[in-house]
């Protein structure tokens, strides 16, 4: 297991710490600020705590999953758990009410942002990290091993 701290992009949040297991990469930040873990390439996950100074806002765990499907396309899956608004009408029920209809509401307007990054995509080869996004580097180098040898023609 190696370990590395990357400095955070604003002075209000402290550093990502990140561990690396094998092929389970980590980043353990303390709460109530979401941690993650990225399982082999195509599984990540996302751990939201509860957070006692935003009682708004639910504990959530978002899983997702990203299949290449050809060179210019793969299908993304995600899911987002979130517990039941006990507190609010209707809250002993199968359809998320109150604060746990929120937060899904919140998650899908994220995500629907999030499709024109996606679909504006373009790999590069050796892209231009900031320093504290060095991490990916040496994660794009784990994920080459997955991947055949580019032929060139």
């Amino acid at each position: 297991m190696s370990r590395k701290v990357i400095p955070a992009l604003t002075s209000d949040r402290p550093d990502i710490d990140y561990e690396v297991e094998g092929h389970v990469w980590k980043n353990i930040r303390p709460n109530p600020i979401q941690s993650s873990f990225v399982e082999g390439v195509g599984i990540h996950v996302i751990i939201i705590p509860e957070d006692p100074d935003r009682p708004e806002r639910l504990p959530s765990l978002l899983i997702g999953g990203v299949t290449p499907i050809d060179d210019e396309r793969s299908d993304f899956f995600h899911t987002n758990l979130v517990p039941q608004d006990t507190d609010a009408d209707g809250g002993n029920g199968i359809v998320p009410v109150g604060r746990a209809a929120q937060r899904i509401a919140t998650m899908t307007k994220q995500a629907h942002r999030d499709i024109p990054i996606w679909d504006n995509m373009v790999y590069i080869n050796r892209p231009a990290y900031a320093k504290c996004e060095a991490v990916m580097a040496r994660f794009r180098k784990f994920c080459d091993q997955f991947y055949p040898e580019n032929e060139q023609a």
